[in-house]
């Protein structure tokens, strides 16, 4: 078995608004020549229930709608390859709203609607 040598490595203890505590340890390797994020949170059962639910509910939605599913891979390519897809710029949470709340089906579009460039 080879040894496990991520690129990026990461953890860290942080407190949500509401004064929960979690946990975080996220890194970064290659995975059949594509690089990967990995993150891995620890949270409490009432935290991991609410997730549950909104990933279903995406689930959802994109099972139904194979224009928003394409959209949302679309723009997360294209914040991947502007180097505008991480945690103090655009986030899959940004995305998911962006596709499945406000219906921003390109990333023209998103980026002309998002607050990060001064739009919406």
């Amino acid at each position: 078995m080879k040894n496990y040598k991520p690129i990026w490595y990461e953890a860290k203890q942080e407190w949500t608004s509401d004064g929960k505590q979690v946990w975080f340890h996220g890194f970064e390797t290659m995975i059949l020549g594509d690089l990967w994020n990995v993150d891995i949170w620890f949270f409490d059962k009432d935290t991991i229930s609410n997730a549950e639910s909104f990933c279903d509910n995406v689930k959802k939605q994109i099972d139904s709608d194979e224009n928003k599913r394409n959209a949302i891979i679309q723009i997360k390519k294209g914040l991947i390859e502007k180097e505008l897809y991480s945690f103090d710029k655009y986030t899959s949470m940004d995305v998911y709203k962006a596709v499945l709340q406000d219906d921003i089906l390109s990333l023209d579009e998103f980026l002309i609607r998002s607050k990060y460039l001064g739009g919406q």
